[in-house]
């Protein structure tokens, strides 16, 4: 995920005129391995003129633990992709995020396109239960090699970080091959996976998409996805590209 600072200015920029409060909210304690300074972000979201700063403990958000809350789960879309790596990850996102809306009752809740899959399954989460609640999403950040920003990329050796950007760079040829008319997309997505691997990735997948649903692309009138996520030593990186194919 990324860190409140590194998305701190693109929420600021969505929310600004939007919003009366801006209230961020991260728990640190259940998302132990990525965890980032509290004081920083509390200086971070100060400069984007948060209101709130809501930091729930475990026992509040799972009085009894997670295996004994009541689940919310969104079909489908979280069993592909992410979901075949991560099987119950996104059961546990879908469920924390929408405690979280009971409990702040936004009117606009706003989240990265780095883990573009997570923000689709949000968005239908908020639509299938009628939640009054505008989701947006923002660019992802990146650094300037094109790296996307998280806070698993500290746990990069030097020699790791080097190899990193290779995964956007990878995503961004297969983006232009397919805006260059080729269509043989399992031949593309294949030959890019060989790709990764050869620069020292462990390819999880790579997969182009549709942008709304995250089905396999059908026709020319779409906007399509380039996902991928790669283990890089021991660290886990995901990143995406969007491709107009229209």
């Amino acid at each position: 995920r990324e860190t409140i600072e590194e998305f701190g200015a693109g929420l600021a920029k969505i929310i600004n005129g939007r919003g009366v409060w801006i209230i961020a909210s991260s728990d640190f304690t259940h998302y132990e391995p990525h965890q980032v300074a509290t004081e920083k972000d509390k200086a971070a979201l100060m400069d984007v003129d948060a209101d709130l700063l809501f930091l729930p403990a475990v026992s509040v958000m799972y009085a009894d633990g997670l295996s004994q809350t009541t689940q919310v789960v969104v079909p489908g879309l979280n069993t592909v992709l992410e979901g075949e790596f991560r099987p119950t990850h996104f059961n546990g996102v879908t469920t924390v995020v929408a405690k979280l809306f009971n409990m702040v009752q936004p009117d606009i809740a706003v989240f990265g396109e780095k883990d573009f899959q997570q923000l689709l399954i949000i968005r239908r989460m908020v639509s299938d239960l009628a939640m009054p609640i505008a989701i947006e999403g923002v660019a992802t950040m990146r650094e300037a090699d094109g790296l996307a920003m998280s806070s698993r990329n500290s746990y990069l050796s030097a020699g790791e970080r080097a190899i990193a950007p290779q995964l956007h760079r990878t995503l961004l040829d297969v983006r232009d091959i397919v805006l260059r008319g080729e269509r043989d997309l399992a031949a593309v997505e294949q030959a890019a996976m060989v790709q990764l691997g050869e620069a020292g990735f462990e390819p999880q997948y790579l997969s182009i998409r549709r942008c709304t649903d995250l089905s396999l692309p059908e026709g020319e009138q779409d906007e399509w996805v380039v996902l991928a996520a790669a283990m890089l030593g021991a660290t886990r990186l995901i990143d995406n590209v969007r491709v107009s194919v229209t």
